[in-house]
């Protein structure tokens, strides 16, 4: 499914629940600033990131999607929100993937982007790592 179509698609879900809640109405103006400015790759691109992310860091895909606090989780849920935000996916996308909130999301890149700032070499290396898998 292209980015277009994706974004045509929630637009249509939001109108079809006739669901006129404030909370409702920005999700719904959300989806049509995605239509025209937001790169939002399919859900299969975040499977692969998924899969990858599990790979890298020796866990399953279901204890990625959990809510628990282990390290290797963790990272996986870190490295993947800092990719896909990198390439310019919107945070609720990308927190509706991995079963986050958004402000997470956001959190996580932020953390990493200030350790490869700071030359934090171990965080540089995942990073470069897991772009070099995504990008096969």
């Amino acid at each position: 499914m292209s980015e277009r179509s994706y974004a045509k698609k929630y637009i249509l879900e939001e109108l079809e629940k006739k669901d006129w809640r404030p909370s409702a109405i920005r999700s719904f103006v959300r989806g049509l600033k995605d239509l025209k400015r937001t790169n939002v790759p399919d859900y299969e691109r975040a499977r692969v990131a998924l899969f990858f992310s599990a790979r890298m860091y020796k866990t399953s895909i279901s204890s990625i999607l959990a809510k628990n606090r282990v390290g290797r989780n963790s990272w996986a849920r870190q490295m993947i929100s800092y990719y896909f935000y990198e390439k310019g996916v919107h945070e609720d996308y990308i927190a509706e993937w991995i079963g986050l909130d958004r402000t997470t999301v956001y959190r996580h890149w932020k953390k990493l982007s200030g350790e490869i700032e700071a030359g934090f070499k171990p965080t540089i290396k995942e990073v470069e790592k897991f772009k070099t898998l995504m990008e096969l």
